[in-house]
């Protein structure tokens, strides 16, 4: 039976076609290796290389192991070309045809010559790999220019209020975007001041003075909105006129009164009613400056013109209230007052007496419960506060009385129209100015009472000494003569050759200028007998 010859013809093809890819391989150094996944394992690595050159032309050597012939065919899985071990019925792998019935080869094939092992490709060792890092230069970016604020909306400014002396104006604005802030200045312009930006006039108020009237006024307003330019707008001027209903200024002087001790509260005021924003201040001169001191420390004048407090020191308190305007912030002349502070409700007589008497002037004070206060004007030597009133028969005192209240206040000037009464009806009283006179008619004690206006009355008592004894002289009997029933004689003259008889006694002045003499003696004996020792 005729053999076919196709499968040989298969195999060569495939060994060859295996060959030229392994060639092909090995020109672009190509390895292929395989080893096991696991070095625990025993089966050993399973390499198949290729060969190039003389064993080319020999065919393809397979090896199981490393080294060792192969002892059967080759393992189609490794280097067969697809298709070449097709059986018979099998679709061809090259083609995708069933490839023909193969004849039965024989059972024993001499193998081809095994080709030399080649040797194992060692596997390459794992490389690092150094990065080196770039430098970044940096690229300047230029910002891009903002766009330009715009300028707030622009709204009104009005001026509203009265426009006469004293009164306050007030700038409204209207139609501003919310949040608007404003800043303010006031000009004055007028056919005397001409036009004048105010300074200091930065509010949204202003308190118009004297300066003020006859002239017209503006108000300029910023306004900035949030994140916008500011905007100024003008408001339309305002008329300003004198003030014809006040009388804070030259009205003269105005008088208050109070007791002392009395809590008192006065507006001092150019206006009636609300003073808007004019404010006020105390000085002791009408140029000012403004000095809270003019007033005493009890006494306040608040900044709206209320004078308030108390003092319980009866006296005069003469002051200015001045006004404090948008023009004039330190003071412009205002109001005079003068506060007379008299004694406080409650009030007690007292009783004055002076006794001027040259080179003495003495006087005593008359409380209503009896007690005295002496004292003597003329005199270094003073007696006693307490020594009691006195007098002499035929002499002079002066009585008048006067208030005194619990804060030991004085009326400035005694009471001089009290009516006086002794109690010894001989004694001469009589009215004059600064008071009652009283003269003494005789000796002893005696008690003086006042009743003032209203009916009070006070009373001490006065001790009157009799007038001095006046010693009467001795008249000389005559020459010759005796006194009356003495034998003396009876003449007045003195006898021939003797001095008058002057009631001196002769012997005493004899006496001690023999005294004298002896001692003066006894001084030179004792002189000499020194000498002599």
């Amino acid at each position: 039976m005729h053999k076919t010859c196709l499968p040989p013809i298969h195999r060569i093809a495939a060994i060859g076609s295996a060959v030229a890819i392994v060639a092909a391989s090995s020109a672009f150094g190509i390895g292929v290796s395989v080893s096991s996944a696991s070095a625990d394992e025993s089966v050993p690595d399973t390499s198949v290389a290729t060969s190039t050159g003389a064993d080319a032309s020999a065919g393809v050597g397979a090896t199981t192991g490393v080294g060792a012939p192969a002892t059967g065919p080759t393992d189609p899985a490794v280097g067969s070309a697809p298709g070449a071990d097709a059986g018979p019925g099998e679709t061809s792998r090259d083609h995708g045809v069933p490839a023909p019935a193969a004849t039965p080869a024989p059972t024993t094939t001499p193998a081809a010559p095994a080709a030399p092992a080649a040797p194992t490709v060692p596997r390459a060792p794992a490389t690092t790999t150094t990065v080196t890092p770039v430098a970044v230069t940096p690229v300047a970016v230029t910002p891009t220019a903002a766009a330009a604020p715009s300028a707030t909306a622009a709204g009104t400014v009005a001026i509203t209020g009265t426009a006469t002396t004293w009164h306050t104006l007030r700038a409204v604005t209207d139609g501003w975007p919310a949040g608007t802030t404003f800043t303010y200045q006031w000009t004055l312009s007028g056919p005397v001041v001409g036009t004048r930006v105010i300074a200091g006039a930065t509010s949204d108020t202003y308190v118009l003075g004297h300066p003020d009237a006859t002239s017209d006024l503006t108000v300029a307003v910023t306004g900035t909105a949030p994140g916008e330019d500011p905007t100024t707008v003008t408001s339309a001027p305002v008329h300003a006129d004198p003030n014809d209903e006040t009388t804070f200024t030259g009205a003269g002087v105005r008088e208050l009164t109070a007791h002392a001790g009395e809590t008192i509260s006065v507006p001092i005021q150019a206006l009636t009613g609300g003073q808007g924003s004019l404010r006020y201040g105390v000085s002791s001169s009408a140029d000012g400056p403004i000095d809270a001191a003019a007033l005493p420390a009890a006494l306040t004048l608040s900044s709206d013109g209320v004078l308030s407090g108390s003092t319980t020191t009866a006296q005069v308190i003469d002051f200015w209230v001045l006004a404090r305007t948008s023009e004039e912030p330190a003071g412009a002349p205002g109001q005079h007052v003068q506060l007379t502070v008299g004694l406080a409700a409650d009030t007690q007589l007292r009783a004055f007496v002076t006794d001027y008497d040259p080179p003495h002037s003495r006087s005593w004070t008359v409380s209503a419960d009896g007690t005295t206060e002496y004292l003597d004007a003329l005199s270094d030597d003073q007696a006693p506060t307490s020594t009691p009133i006195t007098s002499t028969v035929g002499s002079t005192i002066t009585v008048n009385t006067g208030l005194v209240d619990r804060y030991g206040n004085r009326q400035p000037i005694p009471v001089i129209d009290d009516d006086w009464a002794s109690s010894v009806a001989g004694d001469t009283l009589g009215k004059y100015d600064p008071g009652t006179a009283v003269t003494f008619s005789s000796p002893g004690v005696r008690t003086l009472t006042g009743t003032a206006p209203d009916g009070r009355t006070i009373s001490f008592t006065v001790r009157v000494a009799a007038t001095a004894t006046t010693a009467t002289p001795m008249t000389p009997a005559a020459a010759g003569g005796t006194a009356s029933g003495t034998g003396s004689p009876s003449s007045g003259s003195a006898p021939s050759g003797h001095l008058a008889f002057t009631g001196a006694d002769e012997t005493g002045p004899i006496a001690w200028a023999l005294g004298l003499l002896a001692a003066g003696a006894a001084l030179l004996v004792a002189r000499v007998r020194r000498r002599r020792a």
